[in-house]
């Protein structure tokens, strides 16, 4: 097993090799079922086993093995949120992932907690930011999503974010939320791949390791549709403000479009598209008094910019 890696020179240091056991299932059931059929039940059954070797030398293994997919985003200085990042930064390393699994994110990192360290930070819910135990755990699992969008392996589940975020690029951020948004991806390659995950102040790292044979020799993720869908400029009456006048601005929304294209040096190719909908947002402007939004309105026209709805 992988005991610790060094990213500088991409190299691995293994725990060592160990022989293992291999029981003999037949042999152990036969005789189980014999002692029953004969209502021997306090028989003692003898376990016929034998010493097994390692499917690889550490030699072999340190041959064999390198990444194969890598990203890292940048943290912010936020310290709540840098401790959520961390935890389920952590939850993850070590992960293994054999051919032909599928590894949930939820699952994997679990709960997010105040037990488990978890604080409250900045999280989107429902358009809105709001405080939230866990905040900025979905910057790993963007940073997961990308590491294995490079490593050309299958996603299974992914969400974009209600608006697009800051450490990714646009199309390309992947949103959890616990018992309701996953991230998946399926190990469709040969063997199985290792997650080392890298958290230190100011970023975090997610390595995908596994065999030499399974690192692609091309990897494009390019983005073939970014549309602008344009926000709206709404008005509305509150007597209860202080101000005249106020102005929440909004933005625009987004159509994305983003594709995977891989392909090894043994001849497999794989495409993916990932489609994300980044809703847009309305500006508004809030007047104290209807003659406050009509003497606005009328200077807007006079100035040849009338622009709400």
């Amino acid at each position: 097993s992988i005991s610790s890696y060094d990213a500088s020179s991409d190299s691995f240091t293994f725990a060592g090799e160990q022989t293992g056991i291999a029981i003999n299932e037949e042999q152990l059931k036969s005789d189980i079922q014999s002692a029953l059929s004969s209502k021997q039940f306090d028989k003692v059954i003898t376990v016929s086993a034998s010493e097994v070797q390692p499917e690889y030398s550490t030699a072999e293994a340190k041959q064999k093995y390198k990444t194969i997919g890598t990203y890292t985003t940048n943290t912010t200085s936020n310290s709540k949120r840098n401790t959520n990042i961390r935890l389920a930064a952590a939850a993850l390393n070590g992960t293994i992932v054999g051919p032909g699994q599928e590894v949930s994110f939820n699952d994997t990192v679990g709960q997010r907690t105040e037990a488990k360290g978890y604080q409250g930070a900045a999280a989107y819910n429902n358009g809105e930011v709001v405080q939230e135990i866990g905040g900025g755990v979905c910057q790993v699992s963007t940073t997961l999503f990308n590491a294995a969008l490079l490593s050309g392996l299958e996603i299974t589940q992914r969400a974009n974010h209600y608006s697009p975020i800051h450490y990714a690029p646009i199309g390309r951020d992947a949103t959890v939320a616990e018992g309701i948004i996953d991230f998946a991806f399926h190990n469709d390659l040969k063997h199985g791949v290792y997650l080392y995950s890298d958290y230190t102040p100011g970023s975090v790292t997610i390595y995908i390791l596994g065999n030499r044979e399974d690192k692609p020799s091309y990897v494009d993720i390019s983005t073939d549709k970014n549309d602008v869908i344009p926000n709206k400029t709404k008005t509305k009456i509150d007597p209860s403000q202080k101000e005249n006048k106020k102005t929440d601005e909004g933005h625009d929304g987004r159509h994305v479009v983003v594709t995977q294209n891989v392909k090894w040096a043994d001849g497999r190719t794989y495409h993916d598209t990932f489609y994300s909908d980044y809703d847009p947002v309305d500006t508004v402007i809030t007047y104290k008094s209807e003659s406050d939004r009509k003497a606005d309105e009328d200077k807007a026209k006079s100035e040849g910019n009338d622009k709400t709805e």
